[in-house]
């Protein structure tokens, strides 16, 4: 059977791609490859929760965030992804004056608040305590005076904060998995699933000189597709060899923590509002089924220096750990707003492995070099795209069938001249230079270290 679309990773992107293609008319046949089961245990998505929030100061963006809360998180009409939407609001900590994130926090409200959008009016506001006036008094009464009594504090001790009522979370993997149920219930004339083997080889052939991709997996099953999209995430460089992909794309990891929380302490904070610290790290209401709640540190990522970061490390060597670094800045994020769970043990130390570019835009773009043909990759979350995961599939299959507006297809294109092994005179793509790394005003983990050359503690 040759299908009109097979894809390659059943993520974020993936799931996404198989939903709206298999509302397009040119895919009659999908099929959708996967190295584990839904969801995937390597998937970035794979977690209790994720930040959905409209803060950005490029507009591509912020176009396709509103559209994801207002036609999908944000409509009760669309069940997949309303169930796992929680409207609960944000409070962000002021950070200082000269840090970056502080210009970006002002810019985004004056974009979003702008005529074009008129969004998120009075999130501006100022408040001297986390409380928020009284709001969550229940909830961070005990914090209140902590946070300006911190010898680590690295802000004024007039600490400010804002609140975004607007700011929302999503129940990440339920949501994947109710991705996955729709296709399995509603597109199972259209859409297959081959799981729990993963990707050999990619490669191009041709019958009666027609031009199709094969892809073979680990357990040796050959599938053929007119056209194939590579979704493998953070992953990408086990499909993609790094000479496809120059020095677009990298695997950066990311902290996470988690403590579990009793009855008692449950119902205290379920209804908590996300707390974002971009100097320290950001903390989650608890999870309803668990009743364990998430902290990620992010103030450092990791990277594996032997692929030259081009690759994840997984592995047991990194189950169940952190950096000793992460762990207190963990410890501190509880001391501070939560002073009451600071005794908690953190457990299921993990890192997010995310697919990372240098300027953090996603690449949704063809392999037009190097004998492949009709093999599109789409990759670079950047930590940023499970918010899209309603409706980015929508512009992968635009950019697959050709239907994709070129401001969108250049801004998700490769950008380095020299993709692929081509130069500025042959190559198909745009010819600018791509710089590691790239400091951006709204990225919070500057400190980056190689994965061999952390403290790591079992926890």
């Amino acid at each position: 059977m040759i299908y009109d679309l097979i894809i390659v990773g059943a993520g974020v992107f993936g799931l996404s791609t198989a939903y709206h293609a298999s509302q397009h008319s040119s895919f009659s046949s999908i099929l959708v490859i996967d190295k584990y089961d839904i969801p995937s245990p390597i998937s970035a998505a794979n977690d209790f929760n994720k930040i959905i929030r409209m803060e950005y100061t490029d507009e591509t963006y912020v176009d396709l965030i509103i559209e994801a809360i207002e036609e999908y998180w944000d409509n009760q009409n669309q069940p997949i992804f309303n169930q796992c939407y929680n409207k609960c609001g944000r409070i962000t900590v002021v950070p200082p004056i000269d840090n970056p994130r502080y210009g970006f926090e002002l810019d985004c409200l004056k974009l979003l608040q702008s005529k074009k959008y008129n969004k998120l009016h009075g999130a501006e506001k100022l408040y001297t305590d986390i409380s928020i006036n009284g709001k969550f008094s229940n909830i961070f009464t005990m914090a209140n005076s902590n946070i300006n009594a911190s010898e680590n504090n690295n802000r004024p001790s007039d600490a400010k904060f804002r609140f975004n009522s607007d700011c929302g979370l999503g129940y990440a993997a339920k949501s994947l998995e109710n991705v996955y149920n729709y296709l399995l219930k509603h597109k199972q004339d259209k859409v297959a699933f081959h799981l729990n083997d993963g990707i050999d080889e990619v490669q191009s052939v041709v019958n009666n000189n027609e031009a199709f991709v094969e892809v073979r997996t680990e357990k040796h099953e050959k599938f053929v597709g007119k056209k194939v999209v590579i979704c493998c995430g953070a992953n990408t460089g086990s499909v993609i060899p790094k000479k496809y992909m120059g020095n677009e794309i990298r695997a950066t990891g990311l902290y996470v923590g988690h403590i579990k929380l009793t009855d008692e302490e449950f119902q205290k904070y379920r209804k908590m509002p996300i707390v974002f610290d971009s100097t320290l790290g950001y903390f989650f209401p608890p999870d309803s089924e668990t009743k364990i709640l998430k902290i990620c540190a992010c103030a450092s990522s990791t990277f594996d220096d032997k692929s030259e970061c081009y690759l994840p490390k997984y592995g047991q060597n990194y189950q169940h750990k952190l950096p000793s670094s992460s762990i207190k800045d963990i410890k501190t994020i509880l001391l501070k707003y939560l002073p009451d769970l600071a005794y908690k043990k953190i457990i299921d130390g993990k890192i997010c492995w995310i697919s990372d570019t240098s300027d953090s835009d996603f690449i949704i773009d063809e392999l037009l070099e190097q004998g492949i043909s009709n093999c599109f990759v789409c990759c670079g979350d950047s930590g940023h795209a499970y918010k899209f995961l309603p409706n980015i599939g929508k512009y992968v299959t635009q950019r697959i069938t050709g239907e994709l507006n070129e401001m969108l297809v250049k801004k998700w294109g490769f950008k380095s001249s020299n993709v692929l092994g081509g130069n500025q005179e042959t190559s198909l793509y745009q010819t600018i230079d791509v710089n590691w790394p790239s400091v951006l005003e709204w990225r919070v983990e500057q400190n980056n270290i190689a994965i061999d050359n952390l403290d790591w503690v079992n926890l």
